[in-house]
């Protein structure tokens, strides 16, 4: 099976066939500048979304402020454990710009309760660091109605938002309270946003600042383009188009198995996506299949960190399963190195040597799917099930469409959408679903 195994080969094609898009099919879209154009490409990147070349919104002091952070060893508060685990924490170290998590748990596919929402808007409010902070918000949906006073009367150390929430009702009222604030800030217009948008947000920020040089990250802007259209006029046609208002998820489902609709409800409210409700496919006795791992208590290998921040780990635990990433272990990056391969599947390799019924979750590398079926048809691994979900340009579709019609039982996300929010989201709807049997 032939395909692209370096990292950093996949993710500049990646934005190379961003830009051909973007040039086919929204023909005159221009960016304001170079750092705008790399926050909506990651977004896209990130998300398979061309949406975000037009629900992306920046005040006209927030790329200034943005940068004034980072540059002054300021913090950033989250306000989920995905978004905490996705930014490059490493770069941000090396900067001396600290990072917190507000929220004990991930909300992914929910709103937050009264009691989380009145915790979190409790230590926001705390902040008197003198630090200059970010507040970036992806989850929780509702809290901008209280904090923006606050905020506007500098009564924190907080200096900019993201606004990036997913939702149809809270989410959407919330952001649009932004436009009528001085307050720095950054907004997803409309109903989609999420963790992993607040997360491609931030990275491309960092990577376009070349604060700190790297050799996994490189700048993927456009900067010899002209830059002088609006990108609001031209945006304001397809934004129009957009489905903004809340989805019927029952309608969408309903011709669906209720266990197949349950899951797909589930990522729909996930990532304010009804296309899910036709890319979502599932083999025949998939879900038997993971529910049965999880009975026994085997194990979950994730292709990303992200997704294991994403997981219901206390229903994991009550089941006794066994989650994992691998790609961080010190012998992955060895092995990963000494034959050429991505981390992902030299995880792959390691954890087919590990006794038990095993089920992978991919939510970001299209390789760890290629290498499954690759090690599959050679004999070498036998998994219960793949959930194969990762987004991008690059391999991705083709991955998952040779996982759907495989013998190997799984869900897919065909296209190029999926995440690792969306990966978590359906193992979180599986257990969801086992908890009221």
């Amino acid at each position: 099976m032939t395909y692209i195994k370096n990292p950093s080969s996949i993710e500049a094609k990646s934005f190379r066939l961003i830009q051909e898009q973007i040039d086919r099919d929204y023909p005159g879209y221009q960016f304001h500048n170079e750092m705008e154009e790399s926050i909506i490409k990651r977004a896209i990147h990130t998300s398979g979304d061309f949406d975000y070349l037009f629900n992306l919104e920046f005040s006209s002091d927030i790329l200034e402020k943005l940068m004034f952070i980072f540059q002054n060893k300021g913090k950033i508060i989250t306000d989920s454990p995905l978004s905490l685990n996705g930014i490059n924490k490493r770069v941000l170290d090396q900067l001396e710009v600290s990072y917190e998590n507000l929220l004990e748990h991930e909300v992914i596919g929910r709103e937050l309760r009264s009691d989380e929402e009145e915790r979190l808007v409790t230590k926001i409010l705390s902040f008197s660091d003198e630090r200059p902070t970010l507040l970036a918000l992806g989850t929780a949906s509702g809290v901008l109605e209280v904090l923006l006073p606050h905020l506007e009367k500098k009564k924190t150390s907080i200096q900019a938002v993201l606004a990036l929430t997913t939702g149809y009702s809270r989410a959407r009222m919330d952001k649009e309270l932004l436009t009528e604030s001085t307050f720095p800030w950054l907004r997803s217009r409309g109903a989609k946003g999420g963790s992993t948008i607040v997360v491609s947000t931030i990275n491309a920020v960092l990577y376009q600042l070349q604060l700190v040089e790297t050799q996994d990250y490189k700048r993927y802007a456009t900067p010899d383009k002209e830059s002088s259209v609006d990108t609001e006029a031209s945006g304001d046609y397809k934004y129009q188009q957009l489905n903004l208002g809340a989805i019927d998820t029952d309608a969408l489902t309903k011709a669906m198995d209720p266990s197949h609709a349950a899951i797909v409800s589930r990522v729909i409210t996930t990532s304010a996506d009804q296309d899910y409700a036709n890319n979502l496919v599932f083999s025949k006795q998939v879900l038997e299949a993971i529910q049965s791992v999880i009975r026994q208590g085997g194990y979950l290998f994730s292709d990303t960190t992200m997704v294991l921040a994403g997981l219901d780990t206390e229903a994991l635990d009550s089941w006794g399963v066994r989650y994992e990433c691998l790609v961080n272990r010190p012998e992955i990056f060895e092995e990963a190195k000494q034959k050429k391969i991505t981390r992902s599947m030299a995880a792959v390799e390691h954890a087919a040597k590990i006794e038990g019924p095993k089920i992978f979750v991919f939510g970001n590398a299209p390789t760890s799917i290629f290498k499954v079926l690759d090690m599959v048809e050679e004999g070498r691994l036998h998994p219960e099930a793949v959930i194969g979900v990762p987004v991008g340009f690059v391999g991705a579709a083709e991955s998952k469409q040779q996982l759907h019609e495989s013998e190997i039982p799984s869900i897919a996300a065909l296209g190029a959408k999926g995440g690792s929010g969306i990966a978590a989201s359906i193992v979180n709807a599986i257990l969801e679903q086992m908890k009221l049997e």
